[in-house]
Parts: structure tokens; sequence; C-alpha cells
């Protein structure tokens, strides 16, 4: 099967859950002539002694060690995830994250606490979080409407409640993201505080499809404008309360920024740790091939 997506023309990512294997010398060989052509993203079950036991019971194979399946699929250039949110999670990256051409992170947000978090979770994961130059806060400060309390433009960037204004959140986004000491720009969504905000219409933010037009009339219009009118990428973090409502209402959310081509992922470290692996990923791969 490897063999044959490797060659396929309609398959540009592999994801593969793997438990045991009964010719590991094949396996190793057709990884390593499939991950020259494309990604190949593999999670490997059965690591534990239950779980072992599990895969010889479905597969009649033996699960291996740890120690050799990192080696083997290390050698191989696959890259290996432990979680299937992890494995999601770098899916998305891979479909909708264009390569930025650095890790200069600018992180924008409607809550201190969250965009405190991102730029931690982000500096941890080996990217930079830049300051913020005078000239480009004072041109976002220009574009606060309200009294400004809780805002912060030092990236991290926090609107507060100032930034659910359309106009607010898409002049001060696109400042950021437009600016060349910065490669690609992070928004964290307070999903249910702009569901209760009176500048956004639940029926129109949740429509199945949205016209983007020159009159912003909600902030998700905002956030693809922001999107489309730049070249650098833009990766969203969403969150939902828990209760079904607001799931509901971040399914039907991620449906509308993914139908635009926008990468949304449900935890910050989660975002940072996929963005770092994928960036990772096309480094030794342009390594590779100089050395070839």
């Amino acid at each position: 099967l490897l063999d044959y997506l490797a060659h396929d023309v309609d398959t540009k990512l592999i994801l593969a859950y793997l438990e045991g294997v009964k010719d590991g010398r094949r396996l190793s060989q057709s990884l390593k002539e499939t991950a020259k052509a494309k990604p190949v993203i593999v999670l490997k079950g059965g690591l534990g002694e239950a779980g072992a036991r599990a895969t010889a019971s479905h597969t009649g194979a033996l699960a291996g060690s740890d120690e050799v399946w990192d080696g083997v699929l290390r050698q191989a250039g696959a890259i290996r995830v432990y979680s299937l949110e992890e494995l999601l999670d770098m899916a998305v990256t891979f479909t909708y994250f264009p390569l930025p051409p650095g890790n200069r992170t600018a992180i924008l947000g409607f809550g201190g606490g969250a965009t405190v978090l991102a730029s931690d979770d982000f500096t941890r994961a080996g990217f930079d979080v830049p300051h913020s130059p005078i000239e480009i806060q004072d041109k976002m400060k220009s574009c606060i409407k309200g009294p400004g309390i809780g805002v912060s433009l030092n990236n991290p960037v926090d609107l507060s409640v100032d930034g659910m204004d359309p106009d607010v959140l898409y002049n001060c986004g696109r400042t950021l993201i437009d600016y060349d000491g910065v490669d690609l720009l992070l928004t964290h969504l307070s999903l249910d505080t702009f569901l209760v905000h009176p500048y956004v219409a639940r029926d129109e933010l949740l429509l199945p499809t949205l016209e983007i037009d020159e009159e912003d009339d909600n902030p998700l219009k905002s956030i693809i404008r922001i999107h489309k009118a730049s070249e650098k990428p833009m990766a969203i973090v969403m969150h939902s309360i828990a209760y079904a409502e607001s799931y509901q209402n971040m399914l039907e959310v991620q449906r509308v920024l993914s139908g635009c081509g926008l990468p949304v992922f449900h935890s910050l470290s989660n975002s940072a740790r996929a963005i770092a692996r994928f960036m990772d990923y096309h480094k030794r791969r342009a390594e590779t091939l100089d050395m070839s």
C-alpha cells in the first residue's frame, strides 16, 4: 500500500497507524522510499505490555520495542507522533499551513492569559516572539476606537474587547502580519466571548459560507480577510467551553475557517509543536536534498 501511495499523484500526505509488522525489512524500505516522495506521519500503537498483547491478538505480529521503532521511523524520514490528536494536528498543518520564511511569530488574541501562554508555548517550541517596534504599536493604537482598557500592543498583542470590533481587528491584524519583522501570525479565538458580544450576530457568524466583502460585519470575516490579504501563514487556535452548544459552535466556525484555507487547532501548545515539527521536517528535507 505504501508503494502505491508513494506514486499516487492524488495523495499528498500519508497518515499511518501501525500496530505490528511481520516483515520489518520490507516496511522499513517502503517507508524510506515513500518518505522521499511525500510526508509520512506514523502513529505506532502497542508499545506497552498490554498494548503489545492486543497487537499480537489483532495482527499476529510482534509490536517491537519503542527504541527500535523510533530508529526505523527516524532513519526512514517519517514523522512519528504519539497520539491521535497529534496525528490530526500534523495533518492540519501539512494540509493548510504554508511554509513560513522564518520562525518570527506574531501572536494576536483577546485575553491576556491566552496570549501569554501562547508566547510561552511558541518560545518553548523554538520560535522567536519578537518585540513589536514602537511604530507598529502606534499604528495599531491609532486603530483602537474604544478606551483601550486591557489592551496590550507589544507582541503578544491582546486587543481585549476592543478586538471584537471588526474594523479594529482587521486593521490591527493587517498591521501585525504585514510587518517585515514577523513570518507568521497566530490568532487565538475566544469563540464564546465573540458569540455573546453585540458586534457579533451568531446567525451570521455561523453561516455555511461567508461572503467576504469590503464592509466587515463580524470579526470572523475580518480574520478571513486578513488571511486572504497576506501571503504569510496564519493559524487559528480556538477553544470551546465544555458544553454541547459551545462545542457545536466551534465545529461550525472551524468548518468555515478551514473552508477558507485556514489551519485550526484546539490547543496552544499543540499548535506550537505541530508547526515546529512541520518546519523541522522541511528543513531536514532541504538538507537531505542538498546533500544528494
